[in-house]
């Protein structure tokens, strides 16, 4: 079997599989996607989690059977520093393509990774301090092969909104400015950083994710997003999930055409968006799971984060459901390889094939 080593964050890692020899061997006139099969492409457009804090045969059953492009570490998959590093470095040796390693580490109460820097987004004194906190919360999250911070947090900043605490509580202007200092931190320590969640969970009290899903008036003025997206183009942007009736009164945001395109407008084409966990509580009960990864893809979504509740049966059958749609929805299929083929550009940007 050939094999292709890609440097991941520094470290070498050597992956046999001949789907990477076909990726870094494919033309600039050649589009990327084109070289995986199907299954290969829709497994990249999944962003999964998983219960327990080392491989087991559960764990590496799920994984080579959804060949996913990316997990999420939560604080049920992370207990230390080397328990951490050995559990990322055995979940890459089973994918076939180098994957995103995600975590929370927003600052403050969100902050996966306890014992690397923490400092909550509203302590940042100004661009110089936000942009050595990045640096060093890259750094840290670097050298474990975390690769892809979920975060900043730019939601607005009303004191009675469910994500006051964890924003930035400024004005949008200076929010954005810490943002983007944030971002380019953990790009010059090569750590993708995921802003969220657009256009916010503004006027939202509770948790979307456990409950019911929101439903407000008007879509949101989005600022602080619109004055970051002046000043740098982030890869991937992570959206709400909430219904914006003045868009779309039935459908929430990642599952709405007419809401997505406003998206698109807003962050720009070239943007991969990310929606919110597909399998929290609200949605799974709101909308069930056979068509629910199908129905996000088709109205414009690039990569599902797909938590779920503990059990690995549900990401496998948000798996199963999709799977089945792309088979028979050529519309779809399209769909899922226009998405791998811009995560996979930038999976070649950020791993580099060596």
């Amino acid at each position: 079997m050939r094999s292709i080593l890609f440097l991941v964050m520094g470290v070498s890692l050597l992956v046999g599989v001949p789907t990477l020899f076909l990726m870094s061997q494919a033309s600039p006139s050649s589009p990327i996607a084109e070289s995986i099969s199907l299954k290969e492409a829709m497994g990249q457009t999944l962003l999964i989690g998983f219960e327990g804090t080392e491989m087991n045969p559960q764990l590496e059953t799920l994984m080579r059977k959804t060949q996913p492009g990316g997990v999420i570490l939560l604080g049920r998959n992370i207990t230390d520093a080397e328990q951490t590093e050995k559990l990322i470095a055995g979940l890459q040796e089973l994918s076939p393509i180098p994957l995103f390693i995600a975590v929370d580490q927003e600052g403050g109460v969100v902050s996966r990774i306890w014992w690397e820097e923490a400092t909550p987004q509203v302590l940042l004194q100004d661009e110089e301090h936000a942009l050595k906190i990045g640096e060093a919360r890259a750094q840290g999250l670097a050298k474990m092969g975390v690769n892809m911070n979920l975060a900043p947090v730019l939601d607005s900043n009303n004191p009675g909104d469910y994500l006051f605490t964890r924003s930035f509580q400024l004005n949008p202007l200076l929010s954005s400015l810490f943002a983007a200092s944030l971002i380019e931190g953990h790009t010059k320590e090569h750590v993708i950083s995921v802003p969220k969640h657009y256009p916010g969970y503004d006027g939202i009290s509770f948790n979307p994710e456990t409950s019911v899903v929101p439903r407000v008036k008007k879509f949101p003025s989005a600022e602080a997003f619109s004055n970051l997206f002046f000043r740098l183009a982030p890869p991937i942007v992570m959206v709400s999930h909430v219904i914006y009736e003045d868009v779309d009164d039935k459908n929430p945001l990642p599952l709405s055409l007419l809401g997505i395109q406003k998206v698109k407008d807003g962050v720009g084409k070239d943007t991969l968006l990310m929606s919110d966990d597909l399998l929290s509580i609200a949605f799974v009960k709101e909308y069930g799971l056979d068509k629910l990864g199908s129905k996000a893809l088709l109205s414009g979504m690039d990569i599902l984060l797909a938590v779920g509740y503990p059990e690995y049966g549900v990401v496998d059958e948000l798996y199963n459901g999709l799977w089945q749609e792309a088979k028979e929805d050529v519309a779809l299929a399209k769909r899922i390889q226009n998405s791998a083929e811009k995560i996979l550009k930038l999976k070649l940007a950020l791993f580099g094939a060596k």
